[in-house]
């Protein structure tokens, strides 16, 4: 982006975007120390390698379902 002329538009999409990436990136990290060992390293991986706001969205929802999923397991004594 240096040296062109940027609107304010995109340049409010642009920050807009790194905005959501960075919220949802700390809410990954966070929701990870919840995640079982053995599955925890795959989603931080898989952060790692995630692009765009969408990738790191649809990541963070399976976050969240893996670790509601495991709580009512728990809370079950289902085990698998």
């Amino acid at each position: 982006m240096e040296g062109q002329n940027i609107s304010i538009e995109d340049l409010r999409a642009a920050v807009e975007r790194n905005d959501q990436m960075i919220q949802i990136k700390l809410a990954i990290e966070y929701l990870s120390e919840l995640i079982d060992p053995q599955y925890r390293d795959a989603f931080r991986e898989a952060e790692s390698r995630a692009r765009t706001v969408e990738d790191m969205k649809e990541l963070l929802e399976l976050a969240k379902k893996y670790i509601a999923q495991q709580t009512v397991m728990d809370l079950l004594g289902i085990s698998v």
